[in-house]
């Protein structure tokens, strides 16, 4: 009842404040709003403007569940057994209509608008949550022009797994398993997929040697390449191009690139760009052919600058994951800074291939840049 009070209202916070002056709580905005809220009415005077509160929105939420009291009484029995688990399973069955897919710093509905968090969330921006539901909102500003313009935001914002989904909406998720043969492991490769809407929410890979499918997978797979590769030799394509190229058995389809003068360009999956040992690729008539990833929107001359540029443009979004997240963090003392050491210190990455072996590693130092008074 509290929650429905201060969503109605728009919530506690300035602009300025943060959940996290008020709670620890990092995985639901709504029982953030619900911490702060408890915490103030404990004070015996708020300083609404050194806290950050708004203070029109406080009695605002205050007179609203009042009358959300009159209204109930004698209908329900009103309680409260600090369950926070539970409020928050109530709050989002009201909220099953608002959604969000992440894709790296957006978020996407099932209608495929994007919006992007709400930078006073609580919610940790580096985790790696892949759904959220929230109430999405419109802000509208002026640019150092003077023209108005608008950002499409979602706060109140909930991370869910896959298993509250399930909880919440049992039919909203759909299980799709492929199956595939896998060269370079030599087994079946299962891929299980949950969608939601239709997007892929989650994907689980595993490898399996002794798979019933395994013989009928493997032949049909040999005798696809062997098919490709007859076709792409066979003279008479010729007179078009040369259509195929092969790498570590598997063949590529050449397309004219979008880049570098319309050259020559194959698209690469994950496990081939990580695995191959093959670097630069050539056509029949000795020209170069240039490579790219569904990962990035570039072509690069040899595999090794490709597999360069997609774990660069991984770790940009790490960067940029952490810029925000930091952005969220108030240095004004050596005990803020003592008390977000986890965060601003050395952070390791490991540079696994894609997912396809360990063979890398580096390390990235990651300084605040606040300054401190």
């Amino acid at each position: 009842m509290t929650i429905a009070a201060i969503i109605e209202m728009g919530g506690l916070l300035t602009k300025e404040a943060r959940y996290f002056d008020f709670t620890t709580e990092k995985s639901s905005d709504l029982l953030a709003e619900m911490d702060v809220w408890n915490a103030i009415n404990k004070m015996g005077y708020i300083n609404f403007q050194e806290l950050g509160i708004n203070k029109k929105n406080f009695f605002k939420i205050k007179e609203h569940i009042k009358k959300l009291r009159e209204a109930l009484y004698g209908i329900v029995e009103i309680t409260n057994n600090d369950d926070r688990e539970a409020v928050v399973k109530s709050c989002l069955s009201g909220l099953i209509s608002h959604i969000y897919i992440r894709d790296y710093d957006r978020f996407y509905d099932i209608n495929g608008n994007d919006v992007r968090l709400d930078r006073k969330s609580c919610l940790p921006f580096g985790d790696t949550f892949k759904l959220l539901i929230g109430i999405p909102k419109t802000i509208e500003f002026k640019n150092r022009y003077g023209s108005t313009q608008s950002i499409d935001l979602v706060g109140f914002a909930t991370k869910i797994d896959i298993d509250n989904l399930l909880e919440i909406a049992p039919n909203s998720i759909e299980m799709v398993t492929k199956l595939r043969y896998s060269k370079s492991k030599d087994a079946v490769e299962v891929i299980i997929q949950k969608r939601f809407a239709g997007m892929v929410v989650d994907t689980e890979i595993t490898y399996n040697r002794s798979h019933p499918a395994y013989n009928e997978l493997k032949s049909k797979y040999e005798a696809e390449m062997k098919n490709y590769i007859n076709f792409s030799t066979n003279k008479s394509d010729h007179s078009e191009g040369q259509r195929f190229v092969t790498i570590d058995g598997k063949p590529f389809k050449v397309y004219a690139g979008f880049s570098h003068d319309d050259k020559p360009t194959i698209y690469l999956d994950d496990e081939t760009l990580f695995t191959t040992e093959v670097n630069d690729v050539f056509l029949d008539s000795g020209e170069r052919v240039y490579v790219s990833s569904n990962s990035i929107f570039r072509s690069e001359s040899n595999i090794t600058a490709l597999r360069n540029a997609v774990e660069n443009n991984r770790l940009q979004g790490i960067r940029a994951r952490k810029k925000q997240e930091y952005e969220k963090v108030k240095v004004k003392s050596l005990s803020d800074i003592l008390g977000h050491k986890n965060m601003i210190g050395q952070i390791k990455l490991t540079m696994d291939n894609g997912g396809y072996g360990k063979k890398r590693f580096m390390h990235m130092v990651v300084f605040l840049s606040k300054k401190i008074p």
